[in-house]
């Protein structure tokens, strides 16, 4: 037994825990408790008296609590390993108040335990889908220690179809407030890592509410993730995140200067963000078909229309290429000249195997090439890395213009601002915004098109670079003034 008295260390009599002793607990416990928990052989009784100064009732506070302690062991619960009971009693009643009293639930950030927590009507089933896993077999000190990387993202059910912002709903607000990589030591969390949904002020893109990420290592990697002596935070891995979250050169060039040891920190901490970007983008994919079945009303297809920025600024830029080459106002470019002789067939061959070669699933990659066929667009907006300071590239394949949006530049961390506006709050202006903005960089590369002299196109892609480097530096500005 031990105690904290509050109003003692305010009149400065308590100044320190005291030792705990041995004292058995009290009879006036023992007999209201509804269980036999309070006779087991281990546990932890915790009793808060004179709460004067908290106004909430029982069941505000046993929210509060359960969410907070139901994350924080939400493995050993879930695995029947523990199980904790809130009780709100008064004092000198017998009995408990058998209607304010409730077991803990997990609290899951991944949100893929059942039985647990989430806001109706997710509490019984997960309301994200398993992603993936990945293991990093790590030496520290000589010793083999197994880190493991768990990912999930939300099942498009629970963005749902209904004219209401999911994020605004409960299940929603459930998610935000469990934004966040969740550090696992021993089966008990030690944090929820902020780190990867702030990287480059991407904390106020709502849509980082709709990933998970759990990090699980044994206390063999204690030294390697920094655990301070009170096991509440990972320093080392923190500020890993932070530093190659925010610097402007690549990966293997911070890895270069690296020690062995410190560079298997960092892999992991690649791993997470390369991983957490790729599903932001999934999720966006996830908006835009809610979106489409928000607009047709049954969840049919209809008829194919832009639903997407990318969509629409490739449409307008494709009229545009479609007036101007009607009207000879501009010569054909090689782009165009394979846009009008290549067969459909050839065309969504050579369109869906660029996109395989960029990392698209292969389904997709099929789907996303019959689509374009579909709406003869010129143009296609992807994401891609390229060095810090290039905003953006162009790359013609099966006669369309691929324009290669950076995600290591400041720019897409602008226009992922915007379309989280337009897709949470359907803001028709931030919407607006977004589209003008990719339509400014589809008529750059559309110019680039036209030059055929190398030398020439090489000048241009430089002015190109040192345009990125000015705009990275305002737009970083910008984007923190947002957050």
């Amino acid at each position: 037994h031990s105690y904290i008295d509050g109003v003692k260390i305010e009149a400065g009599v308590q100044r320190e825990v005291p030792h705990p002793d041995h004292s058995p607990i009290p009879s006036e416990w023992t007999n209201i408790a509804s269980s036999d928990a309070l006779n087991a052989k281990q546990g932890t009784l915790v009793v808060w008296s004179s709460i004067d100064r908290i106004r909430a009732q029982a069941e505000t506070i046993f929210d509060r609590v359960e969410k907070e302690v139901g994350r924080i062991y939400r493995h050993f619960i879930n695995d029947n390993e523990l199980t904790i009971r809130m009780a709100a009693f008064r004092e000198g009643q017998p009995i408990p108040l058998t209607d304010r009293d409730r077991y803990v639930r997990p609290n899951d950030p991944l949100f893929l335990m059942r039985d647990s927590s989430t806001s109706e009507p997710w509490q019984e089933e997960p309301m994200f889908q398993f992603s993936h896993q990945k293991s990093f077999e790590i030496d520290v000190g000589g010793r083999q220690e197994l880190v493991e990387l768990t990912y999930s993202i939300v099942k498009q059910d629970a963005l749902g179809t209904q004219a209401q912002n999911p994020g605004t709903l409960p299940h929603g607000q459930d998610a935000r407030e469990n934004m966040g990589v969740s550090v696992i030591r021993e089966n008990r969390e030690i944090l929820v890592d902020n780190s990867f949904v702030r990287e480059g002020g991407r904390g106020n893109i709502p849509q980082n509410r709709w990933w998970g990420c759990e990090v699980r290592f044994n206390r063999g990697c204690d030294d390697l993730f920094g655990i301070d002596h009170n096991k509440q935070m990972v320093v080392t891995f923190s500020n890993a995140a932070r530093e190659l979250l925010n610097s402007e050169g690549d990966t293997s060039a911070i890895l270069r200067n690296l020690g062995a040891e410190d560079d298997q920190l960092y892999n992991i901490v690649a791993d997470i963000r390369d991983t957490t970007r790729n599903m932001m983008n999934d999720i966006y994919l996830m908006f835009e078909r809610r979106r489409k079945e928000r607009r047709n009303g049954d969840g049919s297809d209809g008829p194919e229309e832009p639903t997407s920025p990318e969509d629409e600024a490739s449409r307008l830029a494709t009229q545009n290429t479609n007036d101007s080459l009607s009207d000879k106002r501009e010569d054909p470019t090689r782009t165009d000249i394979d846009h009008e002789q290549l067969d459909q067939g050839t065309r969504q061959e050579q369109i869906a195997s660029f996109l395989t070669n960029e990392g698209f699933d292969g389904n997709e990659a099929k789907r996303r090439a019959g689509e374009i066929i579909r709406n003869a667009f010129r143009y296609d907006i992807i994401s891609t890395e390229l060095d810090a300071f290039q905003m953006f590239n162009g790359r013609s394949r099966g006669g369309v213009l691929f324009v290669g949006l950076n995600i290591n530049h400041k720019l897409y961390e602008f226009l992922n601002i915007l379309k989280a506006n337009a897709d949470e709050n359907d803001d028709p202006v931030a919407r607006k915004a977004a589209v003008g903005v990719m339509t400014l960089v589809l008529a750059w590369v559309r110019m680039e098109d036209h030059i055929e002299d190398p030398e020439r196109k090489q000048r241009i892609q430089q002015i190109a670079q040192q345009w990125g480097e000015q705009a990275n530096d305002v737009l970083r500005q910008l984007n923190e003034q947002s957050v």
